[in-house]
């Protein structure tokens, strides 16, 4: 694979989970973070038929991803919680990991006031 193919390919992997950025980075991007968006949320599917819907999950049965995936996700974010601090597996491991220990924005504001604003 050509260098600036194989760089496409992987900026629309990388990016597939952000709002925003892929229309603006290229074409693939953009349809690659759409497609992830439809398959994991339905964003858009009111806009398919429902008899395609129904071919693909024939030959792609889905085997209960809708309740598996954000048990992965949880135990992704469980095991590695400062590595997706402020990414969505964090938001999905804080609701579904008792004492979730990664990183708020609460927390990170305050340790910055104490340090440049002691006593405030």
């Amino acid at each position: 694979m050509a260098p600036e193919k194989a760089e496409m390919v992987w900026d629309a992997i990388a990016l597939h989970s952000t709002v925003g950025i892929p229309p603006r980075k290229s074409a693939e991007a953009a349809l690659v973070r759409i497609g992830a968006g439809t398959d994991l949320f339905g964003f858009g599917v009111e806009l398919l038929e429902m008899s395609d819907i129904q071919r693909v999950f024939a030959e792609f049965p889905r085997y209960g991803f809708a309740r598996k995936f954000p048990e992965l996700l949880a135990d992704f974010g469980r095991r590695k919680a400062r590595q997706h601090a402020f990414r969505f597996v964090a938001e999905v491991a804080r609701e579904h990991v008792q004492g979730f220990p990664g990183p708020t924005y609460k927390a990170l504001f305050a340790h910055w006031a104490s340090v440049v604003e002691p006593g405030s």
